[in-house]
């Protein structure tokens, strides 16, 4: 039984490593209708499978894995005539639950018979599954079968159904695009680093500091220590679940999260979440979890035995610890949200799962080197004080989300003046609070020195973005756009007041008249990255006059909230059989990133001709030198293409 526990923990760890792997890169569906006779129809549904990779049979022995599901949408205009049925599958044997299990490489096929009661139905059809190699990842397809004369109601003449491949445009020299820097792992890194760090800050909150000697003195005896292990794992596989949900969300649907990190609700709901985490820490007022719950977790402790009682113990940490644990994680978090990206469902699995290791893993250290102990600083006012600090960072942290929702909505409120006069208050009155406590008792402290020097460093940061915003270092990636200031034009939205377009059409007209290439520009209002390449790359004297006299600049947003007035809104029915409703400006300039580069990940650079001849590979977060080699590289394709010609 442990085994089995260890080997799905396991699993789901390096699950979320793969988690960049795209599903549909691996599984390719297909679909087919075949009329058996007056009203009855055959649904088929095949698989093509990549080499190395293999699926699970519907059918599983007890205690092996998950097996292969259909679910069919209830529906009183037709009945299913019997189970679905599925080719030859191949038996496996799993050495870790030593079952022999059924499954399918290179191809599956399944079909379900359908007997109409009506002239005419739509079926609609979800399959739940796994796509393996070493460890498997969750998947799931949806699919659509029209069968008869359908009726259609009132809310299909309404909506427009089309196909993906309107999409797609005469791409040429296409074989650049395998060559694509790809930085998911790099941010795979980021993400999980930003979560373990988290933890150990949360190490230190009055919360979870005075319970290190408490909790690891249960653990002093020899084999109490080796239990030390399983508490700390308990604790990284607790955390590692609560983050589980997103790695679910974000294999059915990529593009779903990076919707989600550009909702106007959702930024408007994490500002005051974070506004209310910042006043907790400042204010001393713990924000709880309810008392009822941590008393039958308690309760369960006590009465249970074993790694059973271990794992209670560790989920009593987890909710006792919540008023500090909890503002931590949320910032953490909050540091994902405020990019746009295809991993963006990984990544906040992979903070969580971070954040477990940062919390959980000095509990285990100190059970098992208890001497570490009495080098421990003692609890005191030093606590307090971070905790005030940590306040003024996710107060920080929220008015991103307020300026992302005011640049989602279009409102020209928070301009970027305004944000940075705000982040001055906010970290002067930090500085005056340690000002303040040092003339009460006339003493540094590590913790009280250490964020007052950063609170200089970001003021001076600050006053000198009012000049430039390139004048504030990384804090730029945090700040509005460059071109929304108190001067804003309505019409403007261009960085660095650059003249760009933000349609193709209008941009490709403009690059056939002025004979230059194009240099698309897929961004987003709430995109932290974008901001980071204008401010710190685009911004560079040599690079801001390329992209000034050279290029026609195609600013696509792929989080604009403005409706599709035209002929292109509509459900999209993809290749894989899914669909993908898109109505906003910003969810088909996301889909038509998706199905022409197979990238939906932001900010995304792609130098193309006017006729779609692509000059050179599409590029992302980059430096100022490798940016300009590949400007002018692109720039000696465009003008070998136009001798060609």
């Amino acid at each position: 039984m442990l085994l089995r526990v260890v080997f799905y923990f396991l699993t789901l760890i390096q699950g979320i490593g793969l988690g960049t792997v795209s599903t549909d890169d691996v599984v390719v569906w297909d679909t087919k209708v075949e009329r058996t006779a007056e009203g009855d129809y055959r649904l088929f549904f095949e698989a093509s499978i990549k080499e190395g990779w293999y699926i699970f049979s519907q059918h599983s022995p007890e205690g092996g894995s998950q097996p292969a599901f259909f679910e069919f949408e209830n529906s009183k205009n037709f009945e299913r005539m019997g189970e679905v049925v599925e080719s030859l599958s191949i038996p496996s044997y799993n050495e870790v639950f030593e079952v022999t299990e059924l499954i399918f490489k290179q191809k599956a096929s399944f079909y379900q018979d359908i007997k109409l009661l009506d002239p005419g139905a739509v079926v609609n059809i979800t399959l739940y599954y796994q796509v393996c190699q070493t460890v498997c990842i969750a998947a799931t397809e949806t699919f659509r079968f029209e069968l008869g004369d359908v009726i259609p109601s009132q809310n299909d003449i309404n909506e427009v159904n089309r196909s993906v491949d309107e999409l797609r445009v005469p791409l040429k020299n296409t074989d650049r695009l395998s060559a694509t820097i790809d930085q998911a792992k790099s941010n795979r890194f980021s993400a999980w680093w930003i979560g373990f760090i988290g933890g150990l800050i949360a190490l230190l909150t009055p919360c979870v500091f005075p319970l290190i000697p408490l909790t690891t003195s249960y653990f002093s005896t020899a084999k109490s220590r080796n239990h030390a292990f399983f508490y700390g794992l308990a604790i990284v596989f607790i955390y590692t679940l609560l983050g589980f949900p997103f790695l679910l969300g974000w294999s059915k649907d990529a593009q779903f999260f990076n919707e989600l990190a550009s909702n106007l609700w959702v930024n408007l709901t994490l500002f005051i979440v974070l506004i209310g985490f910042a006043f907790s820490f400042i204010s001393g007022k713990e924000i709880q979890i309810p008392q009822s719950w941590m008393q039958k977790v308690d309760e369960q402790a006590n009465s249970s035995k074993g790694i059973l009682a271990i794992l209670f113990m560790a989920l009593t940490l987890v909710l006792v610890s919540f008023s500090c644990t909890g503002p931590i994680l949320g910032a953490a978090l909050g540091t994902l949200l405020t990019g746009n990206g295809a991993d963006l469902g990984v990544n906040l699995t992979l903070v969580f799962n971070g954040f477990g290791f940062g919390l959980g893993v000095p509990f285990t250290l100190a059970a098992y080197f208890p001497s570490v102990l009495k080098k421990l600083p003692k609890s005191g006012e030093w606590m307090k004080e971070l905790k005030v600090g940590l306040g003024v960072v996710e107060a920080f942290l929220a008015f991103k989300f307020l300026s992302n929702a005011d640049l989602i909505g279009k409102w020209g409120i928070f301009k970027l003046e305004y944000m940075l006069g705000l982040w001055m208050l906010l970290w002067f009155g930090l500085l005056a609070y340690y000002l303040i406590r040092f003339i009460q008792d006339k003493a540094i402290g590590v913790v009280r020195g250490v964020l007052s020097i950063l609170s200089i460093y970001l003021l001076v940061l600050i006053i000198s973005g009012f000049s430039s915003v390139s004048n504030l270092g990384f804090l730029s990636a945090f700040a509005p756009p460059s071109y929304y200031n108190l001067q804003f034009q309505e019409d403007a939205g261009c960085p660095l007041g650059l003249n760009c377009f933000h349609d193709l059409e209008s941009g490709i007209e403009e690059a056939k008249e002025e004979g230059k290439p194009i240099l698309l520009d897929f961004t987003g209002y709430s995109c932290v990255n974008c901001r980071k390449m204008e401010s710190d790359v685009w911004s560079d004297p040599e690079i801001y006059e390329l992209l000034d006299k050279k290029f026609v600049i195609i600013s696509l947003y792929v989080d604009d909230r403005e409706k599709l007035n035209d002929d292109r809104a509509g459900t999209y029915f993809l290749s894989n059989g899914g669909t993908k409703e898109v109505k906003t400006i910003g969810q088909y300039y996301s889909l038509f990133q998706g199905v022409n580069f197979k990238v939906i990940s932001q900010p995304y650079y792609v130098p193309v001709s006017s006729n779609y001849d692509l000059l050179n590979t599409p590029v992302q977060m980059t430096s100022v030198a490798d940016f300009k080699r590949f400007l002018d590289a692109s720039l000696k394709a465009f003008e070998a293409l136009e001798v060609t010609e």
